[in-house]
């Protein structure tokens, strides 16, 4: 009992700092959430629209969750994740047991941003990153986790003025833990908006 509410209690306190650090950070931050969110200034009207699309969101979200797989990812990803970065380009996708890379199918300006969009399971608990790498084998983790989130698909990015000419996305996570994602790359300047 104590272990599900300690993992619980994690996962809910890596969602908030997530989310400030997104909001704080903006492009220069290396982390967003996949998620768009309604803005201040939408009338009240909107708001119950609003609230049906978030809980249709969310059901469609955990139907792609449960099934898995990286047909089922990309139409939600680019349904929701990347709808408001346009254009953008998929740089490569791949289905994890455990670390990988997913090398990139063309090279990235230093005026774009990389961007993973993912969903991750494990048998057991354990930590898990998302970073990129270059040809000369540095990098740069965007997101580190304690654990997977359940049913839950997510996205991270990072502007490549921080890691210029990265070649590939990089997961590190242990052999319990599964990862299906796909990279995009977009104008970091999209970011701002």
């Amino acid at each position: 009992m104590r272990r599900v509410c300690r993992r619980s209690l994690g996962s809910v306190i890596c969602v908030c700092l997530l989310l400030v650090c997104a909001a704080a950070c903006g492009t220069n931050g290396a982390t967003r959430t996949g998620t768009p969110h309604a803005s201040a200034s939408q009338a009240p009207s909107s708001t119950a629209s609003t609230s049906s699309d978030t809980a249709s969101q969310e059901a469609e979200s955990a139907r792609v969750y449960r099934t898995f797989t990286i047909d089922a990812l990309r139409p939600y990803a680019e349904h929701h994740t990347m709808r408001e970065y346009r254009p953008h380009t998929e740089l490569g996708a791949a289905t994890l047991h455990g670390s990988g890379d997913i090398t990139f199918s063309q090279p990235v300006a230093d005026d774009d941003m990389y961007f993973a969009v993912f969903m991750c399971k494990e048998s057991k608990p354990r930590p898990y990153s998302i970073g990129v790498r270059d040809a000369d084998g540095h990098s740069y983790t965007i997101l580190r986790q304690d654990a997977c989130m359940s049913e839950a698909v997510q996205g991270a990015g990072l502007p490549a003025t921080r890691l210029k000419h990265g070649t590939a996305i990089t997961v590190d996570a242990a052999d319990t833990t599964d990862i299906v994602i796909i990279t995009y790359k977009f104008k970091a300047s999209l970011a701002d908006d």
